[in-house]
């Protein structure tokens, strides 16, 4: 398997906050963000897991 590959099933199982907002995925989001520690720096959005989000720091 390629890296390509790999970065491409990676981001299948964890799709940024963003592109889930896009599709209207709303009860997706509120999966991802029920605890959150996390927040984004470009977007704002607040997730349970860093690989959520594009620029996470932490809450």
């Amino acid at each position: 398997m390629s890296d390509k590959e790999k970065s491409t099933k990676h981001e299948e199982r964890h799709p940024h906050l963003c592109k889930l907002r896009k599709e209207g995925l709303m009860q997706e989001i509120d999966r991802c963000s029920a605890h959150p520690l996390f927040i984004c720096c470009k977007c704002g959005a607040k997730a349970d897991r860093a690989e959520f989000l594009c620029q996470p720091r932490p809450l």
